[in-house]
Parts: C-alpha cells; structure tokens; sequence
C-alpha cells in the first residue's frame, strides 16, 4: 500500500487549506502530496467567505470529507459552514497548521 486512502471506502475528500497556513516550505512540501493523492482536491482559500463557499460546494458535490487544513480559525470556518449544510454524511478532519493550535492541542493530535 502506497499511504494513499482507500477512495471505495472513503469517498471524495477535499482540503479547505487556508493560503496563510504553514511555513512556505512546509505548504509547498503538503500542497504536493495531497494534489498527488488520489481522489483528493485541494482549495486553497484566501478568505473565511472563499473558505465557506468552497465548504458548501464540496457538500453540494458529495464530498465525504472535508479536511481543515490551517489553525482554529480554519477549523471554525469550515465547522460553521459545515454547519449551514446540515450535513449528517460529510466528515470533518484536521491537519492542524496555525502558530497555536489550541483545538489540536486539547484533541491530543499530533501536531508534526
């Protein structure tokens, strides 16, 4: 197995990456491998209203995971408008990237 998600098991994943995240060599570094990964869209967003948009269109797609891909705020971006959806089949995860992570932190993740 190459690392790679299995898609008949997980569906369409879509990573809601806020630009402002991360060191440049580490987005640069992420930004490859998830755009190299099957069955996986990276949005890249400039904003928290490109972030709720890109958000409900991957719901409307048929997303079935939406990844956060940034700090809190991010993650509270995406929850909000996950929110909106009212969404009961579209799972949320977090690639925690922001200066503090507080929300990964309290959860335990890994933050490396």
């Amino acid at each position: 197995m190459d690392g790679s998600p299995d898609m008949s098991q997980t569906g369409k994943i879509v990573v809601i990456w806020n630009s402002g995240a991360g060191s440049t060599e580490q987005s640069e570094h992420l930004q490859q491998r998830i755009r190299a990964t099957r069955g996986t869209e990276l949005l890249v967003s400039e904003s928290r209203e490109a972030a709720q948009d890109a958000v409900r269109a991957a719901v409307a797609d048929g997303a079935q995971r939406i990844i956060a891909a940034g700090g809190d705020g991010t993650v509270g971006t995406v929850v909000d408008a996950l929110t909106e959806c009212e969404t009961t089949s579209t799972d949320l995860a977090v690639l925690p990237l922001g200066t503090g992570n507080d929300l990964a932190r309290s959860l335990g993740m890994p933050l490396d």
